[in-house]
């Protein structure tokens, strides 16, 4: 039987109690008070940072560099029919999220920006306003989601954005190529666990996985250090690798994480499953 008083949350839950304060946020938080402990690795404030908190940022900027709200969202669209077509979806998100404006009261608006300012321009700034604070606030707070933080990457330079000229830029997102990978160095000291994940990995033909696959085949060689590209190929194999032995991982994305937890005797849940306690694994 699995402990049901401690937690290791995975990038997922971090993200959705950083950066949606709605119901999703909430869910997350909901989740995170059923256990008596929770854990966060680094690693995950590193999946955060370059993912997540850094497409936040991209809409943030596109916004202050059309000035328009209109044009922003036409920018949008464009986006989404190219390769990084990913970006839309977390872009909308954060588009969702600044759009809670509840309290915003017209007369202050017009106050604030004038009786001729073009509602197109007090969008724009009301929106690029709203981004800003969420995502400096979202970076202070990482580290007080969960009761500890372990797992502290010697090769990763955890620094907060900057700002110029009204820019965010999440630099830097990729570890130090100078220093042999944190993640893979400890990896490969348990290559039985390693071969557990792969199988496990090779059971399910998808692109992520053959990606997950190519950099857990390159620790069994047991040559150099990973690159900074294969380290976040690895992925959630990372959460059940590190996840300690009483306790489970919580995560939204239980399709790939329960399959790879389970391959080391763990267990991975999800906020749905912590809705009636019994219908926990």
């Amino acid at each position: 039987m699995m402990s049901r008083t401690k937690a290791f949350v995975d990038t997922t839950i971090l993200t959705d109690v950083l950066l949606k304060p709605g119901p999703v946020g909430d869910s997350a938080r909901a989740a995170l008070g059923h256990f008596e402990s929770t854990e966060l690795h680094c690693y995950a404030i590193k999946e955060f940072k370059a993912g997540p908190l850094t497409n936040f940022a991209w809409f943030h900027n596109v916004l202050v560099n059309e000035r328009s709200f209109w044009k922003s969202v036409d920018r949008l669209q464009r986006v989404s029919r190219t390769l990084q077509r990913h970006l839309t979806s977390t872009a909308l998100e954060a588009l969702r999220e600044a759009a809670r404006l509840e309290d915003t009261r017209l007369v202050d608006l017009a106050e604030q920006y004038g009786p001729d300012a073009k509602l197109d321009t007090v969008l724009c700034d009301r929106f690029r306003l709203s981004l800003n604070v969420l995502i400096k606030k979202a970076w202070k707070r990482r580290r007080t989601v969960t009761t500890d933080v372990v797992g502290a990457l010697a090769c990763y330079d955890e620094r907060e954005p900057s700002e110029q000229r009204g820019l965010l830029d999440c630099a830097p997102r990729k570890c130090s190529s100078e220093i042999e990978c944190s993640i893979g160095q400890e990896m490969k000291q348990r290559p039985s666990d390693v071969r557990l994940l792969l199988t496990a990995t090779n059971a399910v033909e998808k692109a992520e996985n053959r990606r997950r696959g190519a950099a857990l085949k390159e620790l069994l060689k047991q040559r150099g250090s990973l690159s900074d590209k294969q380290c976040r190929h690895l992925g959630d194999a990372v959460f059940a690798f590190y996840c300690p032995d009483d306790a489970v991982i919580l995560t939204t994305n239980i399709v790939d994480h329960r399959p790879l937890a389970r391959a080391l005797g763990k267990e991975a849940v999800s906020p749905d499953d912590l809705v009636d306690p019994d219908t926990m694994p």
